[in-house]
């Protein structure tokens, strides 16, 4: 997959019994994948540090922590987190400048 385009050139064999397809032509197709559970943070809660990416998180006494994460794929404003995250962590989304490890904040529902 070229990411830079989000584009994937292939090679497919169809019935073309019509004559409608000729060579050379670009088509659009969509495919449905098979889904499988993932976690996803938004992509505004990852910064990136020499090369390997990052989120705060909050641990049982709302204190910061770092946590380096492995990325997966893109999906419009959020990302699939592979490596590093459980389901239960509870990510900073906003104020990210503000806060340092050790902190202790107040957190509120994300919007």
């Amino acid at each position: 997959m070229d990411e830079s385009s989000a584009t994937v050139k292939l090679r497919a064999i169809v019935d073309n019994s019509s004559f409608s397809l000729e060579p050379g032509l670009f088509v659009k197709v969509r495919v449905k994948l098979e889904q499988k559970e993932a976690l996803v943070v938004p992509l505004k809660a990852v910064f990136n540090l020499q090369d390997a990416n990052f989120v705060y998180v909050l641990d049982k006494d709302n204190l910061v922590a770092v946590r380096k994460v492995n990325l997966g794929p893109e999906q419009g404003e959020e990302v699939v987190v592979e490596k590093g995250l459980r389901p239960e962590d509870k990510v900073l989304v906003s104020g990210l400048a503000k806060v340092r490890p050790g902190m202790q904040v107040i957190p509120k529902q994300a919007e």
